[in-house]
């Protein structure tokens, strides 16, 4: 039996670079993601109010990221194997920066649209089938675990950032603001991908973690298992992942709200502020937390579990929602449906379709659920909107984390009937 570690071959290190790949896809997703996606928001009410557009027009943006990122699916899916990660990904995290910045000398907000579409293209790179491609590849054992430690990385980073940012748009203004927020972004991208993020092990002689290695004639080989991309795709496990991801994203745009519930219930924004930063708080240990739970219960079960812990959140919420204090701690519990969309889903569809074909698999589910749920963010506002209440808009996430259950369970069925095959790779 060969070494179970990341070392290279013929060294006794007991170190693995492993975890120093956890940290760099934890930093990635930060000035990705996490910024584009879940910081955003603080500047929503700001931008917004600056323009003298509706908050629902604005929070478009976060939809054209999406949009961005669906449509490069394709191209990641088949190039992400190939591509050199040291100088393709600085390239995708100096333009997503540059772009970020960019946006302090917009005067329309269709030219938010563009911007928010080209970072959306940088984030396909510089994202979630990245992370889950790159982190599959790194981790036999303890892979729900290792995905949980990279989302807490990111949102150390958001729980600093989030009341950080408000106070710079109220000391500055946001266009200010974004000049800095593009300049951390870039920081952060160009520190994971040139020091850290690699596509797989076997690339730099080493083996993945907690993989079993066997010797044969002076040459390792890692086992890989999965099912076929191809038989992956055109099944129906395929489709019950995706609903799952298109409702879970939909459910989880609810943290990029928080400062603008927070204004118009007239707690204000550093309300609105601190409850991002108490759910991110809350993120840190939930994704550990979560993750555990995933490789210890299984994703369906842990899925089940923590589903239905954000919708006692959400009751929560509508119960208390003439007390600030309250309300942040409710903002905390509900955090766990976003390390869900993170962490549980990553797990099941590894568990559903394996780690052989991963990337190509999980590329298509993305584009198709996240295509779909791009428009959660908008049509939960538009809700506000028309009725006035955003009591309506925790109704609609209960109703939705109600179905996420039911449609986790039936995932997971049918993965369990999808043909698996095995291949064999050689460590160099």
């Amino acid at each position: 039996m060969g070494s179970m570690n990341s070392s290279p071959r013929g060294t006794s290190s007991k170190f693995n670079f492993a975890w120093l790949v956890m940290v760099g896809c934890g930093l990635m997703v930060a000035g990705s993601i996490s910024t584009l996606t879940v910081l955003s928001g603080n500047f929503y009410y700001a931008v917004s109010a600056d323009l003298n557009v509706d908050v629902s027009a604005f929070s478009f943006c976060a939809t054209m990221v999406i949009l961005g990122a669906v449509l490069s699916m394709p191209v990641v899916s088949r190039v992400l194997s190939k591509i050199n990660f040291r100088v393709v990904l600085p390239i995708f995290a100096v333009v997503l920066g540059a772009v970020l910045a960019l946006n302090s000398q917009f005067t329309e907000i269709w030219q938010f649209y563009v911007a928010g579409f080209v970072d959306g293209i940088c984030m396909g790179f510089l994202g979630m089938v990245t992370l889950n491609a790159v982190l599959g590849n790194w981790f036999r054992k303890k892979i729900g675990f290792a995905i949980g430690c990279a989302w807490a990385i990111s949102s150390v980073y958001v729980a600093i950032m989030s009341p950080a940012m408000s106070t710079m748009i109220e000391q500055f203004g946001w266009r200010t603001s974004y000049l800095i927020v593009g300049a951390i972004a870039m920081a952060l991208e160009l520190i994971a991908t040139v020091l850290f993020v690699r596509y797989k092990p076997e690339d730099m002689g080493m083996t993945p973690y907690g993989a079993e290695v066997v010797d044969s004639d002076g040459a390792e080989t890692v086992t890989v298992e999965g099912v076929p991309a191809k038989k992956g795709i055109f099944s129906s496990a395929f489709v019950l992942v995706a609903a799952v991801m298109m409702l879970m994203q939909i459910s989880s745009v609810i943290n990029s709200l928080f400062p603008t519930y927070a204004e118009v219930v007239g707690f204000g924004a550093q309300v609105g502020a601190l409850m991002i930063s108490a759910a991110m708080i809350s993120d840190i240990f939930l994704n550990i937390i979560i993750g555990a739970s995933c490789d210890k219960l299984g994703a369906f079960k842990a899925i089940a579990l923590w589903t239905v812990v954000t919708i006692l959140s959400l009751v929560m919420m509508i119960a208390v929602s003439d007390s600030p204090l309250l309300t942040i701690v409710a903002a905390a519990i509900n955090d766990s449906m976003y390390v869900i969309c993170g962490v549980g889903l990553s797990a099941l569809a590894i568990e559903v379709f394996g780690n052989l074909n991963f990337d190509k698999i999980y590329s298509w589910l993305y584009m198709l659920g996240y295509g779909l749920a791009s428009f959660g963010g908008p049509l939960l506002l538009k809700a506000f909107e028309v009725t006035g209440s955003f009591q309506t808009v925790f109704v609609i996430c209960i109703v939705l984390d109600i179905i996420i259950i039911g449609l986790s369970y039936l995932a997971s069925r049918a993965g369990k009937k999808l043909p698996r095959v095995t291949e064999e790779i050689t460590v160099s």
